[in-house]
């Protein structure tokens, strides 16, 4: 029938003008990462790593069982029940729960590796959530990493160039502040702990957050490791560099009176360093 053609045009005519889309283009538009996730290649990925991280995940879990005594019983019968690896976020406050989401700490959109195992961690749904939410109005976190030999003045300088609201991740300010002993002393009962907060504060700079600024202090005279730590959180590198005479004068001046053998630590730092093209490098 003529009329029914006609008024078929008109619509179509109508939606045009408004700018309207179908409803096979509004159910497709921006869908590119949900056909990702259901694409065969991303399937057979997470099934591997499912399999390799809950082998991982279990040892764990039983660890701190039977070693710790950190979980109950139902936890942890529950936790090997599920089938599936532990979710990070509840690892860090001492709870055993399965994970659903094998996420992308970096968005793919904002150029994390799709298969890169460093940018992947598990989540259990509320976690999952939780991030995906705060990733709508979170920013990336802008990171500096300042190393360099013992005594050389890495903490000074970060004192002197921070700002106020700035994160600052110093291994030997954590010791202190979880032992109250002098500064440099590191009881190795507090070792794990301390390396669980390191490893804490790394997610957390990784992830989008409220944080500009973050700021790392670390020795790490080996080239791989400080292009690890750089790779990680696509961070800017400056090195101090001061000789061994000058470091070993202001570890002097200092007054560092722990146990620990400042000459062979530093002599240790100058055999192994190894210098990175391109790395800032600031003269103190």
């Amino acid at each position: 029938m003529p009329w029914k053609t006609e008024r078929l045009v008109k619509k179509k005519d109508k939606s045009q003008q408004i700018g309207k889309k179908s409803r096979f283009e509004r159910g497709t538009e921006g869908d590119a990462g949900k056909k990702f996730y259901q694409s065969y290649k991303w399937i057979k990925f997470r099934k591997e790593k499912l399999q390799r991280d809950l082998k991982h995940d279990q040892t764990m879990a039983n660890y701190w069982y039977q070693v710790m005594f950190k979980v109950s019983f139902k936890s942890f019968t529950e936790y090997l029940d599920s089938g599936k690896p532990l979710c990070v976020h509840c690892l860090d406050f001492g709870h055993l729960k399965p994970a659903q989401v094998l996420d992308h700490i970096t968005r793919m959109k904002a150029g994390g590796g799709v298969f890169d195992e460093s940018n992947l961690q598990w989540l259990c749904s509320y976690h999952h959530n939780r991030k995906s939410q705060k990733e709508g109005y979170m920013q990336q976190t802008k990171v500096t990493i300042v190393s360099g030999p013992p005594g050389s003045g890495k903490t000074t300088w970060v004192k002197e160039h921070h700002s106020s609201g700035d994160l600052v991740y110093d291994l030997d300010e954590i010791f202190k502040a979880i032992s109250f002993q002098i500064k440099y002393d590191k009881p190795k009962q507090l070792t794990d702990l301390a390396f669980r907060i390191r490893d804490l504060m790394y997610r957390f700079i990784k992830e989008p957050n409220k944080i500009e600024t973050a700021w790392i202090i670390t020795t790490a005279p080996e080239a791989d490791k400080r292009k690890e730590l750089a790779s990680m959180f696509g961070a800017n590198l400056i090195r101090l560099a001061v000789d061994k005479e000058e470091c070993l004068n202001r570890i002097e001046a200092q007054g560092r009176t722990n146990d620990k053998n400042w000459n062979q630590l530093v002599d240790e730092y100058f055999k192994l360093f190894q210098e990175i093209e391109g790395e800032e490098v600031i003269r103190t």
